[in-house]
């Protein structure tokens, strides 16, 4: 999130971007107001991070994760230590359950950078063997 004060646009706005294999970025669409997700990584960054860490964290939204259940794939991220860990304000969190409608779900990678966002991802890859390459 950033605001644009002085440039005519008063409020947050939030950016979409693509991550390449080569590690590019690019930005797809700027949203000037709330939408899809939007309201659940406020929360995330508001409720879950502290003040200090708030603007020191990335956050990574990926979709379609295999799982065997929402359940399993809990009890695996907190044997893995993976889940989120409130005290570093990094880890994955599950963020919907899709089990019943395509076993999958849907998560999110909070890490420092982006170097840490992709070591979760390739731990994810090792504890969800059927995970596709994002």
């Amino acid at each position: 999130m950033c605001t644009l004060p002085g440039h005519g646009i008063p409020r947050d706005h939030r950016d979409d971007a693509y991550l390449t294999p080569d590690r590019d970025i690019f930005f797809c669409e700027t949203n000037g107001r709330i939408t899809g997700a939007t309201h659940i990584l406020d929360v995330f960054r508001t409720r879950l991070l502290s003040a200090e860490l708030r603007e020191r964290r990335v956050f990574f939204e990926h979709f379609h994760l295999p799982v065997p259940s929402f359940e399993q794939a809990t009890d695996q991220l907190q044997e893995s230590g993976l889940a989120y860990e409130p005290e570093t304000g990094t880890g994955v969190i599950l963020v919907a359950d899709l089990v019943e409608e395509g076993a999958t779900v849907i998560y999110c990678v909070v890490a420092p950078d982006l170097n840490g966002a992709e070591k979760m991802q390739e731990q994810l890859h090792h504890l969800f063997p059927s995970h596709a390459q994002l």
